[in-house]
């Protein structure tokens, strides 16, 4: 698995690429937490390039929304999602509690628009 992460608006971005699993999921952790030291208001994740998410990685991901909630960091979005990762996300019921978009601009839409009204719906 490979990270890249980046500020943008405020929001971090991590883009996760390869397989989160669990000898990989403590790389994700470390990353958000260095991104929740920064002040950021709110994180997105990148699965565009993910082709695989264990249910270590689904957990680490539960955790990562959790942490933001508790320090006031705007929690946790998802965007790019494939097929089978969606669906993985909505048999554990995760999509009712972290949002999955289809494109980049409707997960930032999530954190910039005042209402939290977003054009696009999440990813169903």
């Amino acid at each position: 698995m490979s990270i890249e992460s980046r500020i943008q608006e405020g929001i971090g971005v991590i883009k996760v690429t390869g397989e989160l699993t669990r000898d990989s999921q403590s790389s994700l952790t470390k990353t958000a937490y260095d991104l929740v030291s920064q002040e950021i208001q709110g994180l997105i994740l990148d699965f565009t390039s993910l082709e695989y998410i264990d249910s270590a990685g689904l957990g680490a991901c539960a955790g990562l929304h959790k942490k933001l909630r508790v320090d006031n960091r705007g929690g946790l979005c998802v965007f790019g999602a494939s097929p089978s990762i969606f669906r993985m996300w909505q048999i554990i019921r995760l999509d009712l509690v972290i949002p999955v978009y289809e494109e980049e601009s409707a997960a930032f839409a999530h954190y910039t628009n005042e209402e939290n009204s977003i054009e696009e719906e999440p990813q169903t």
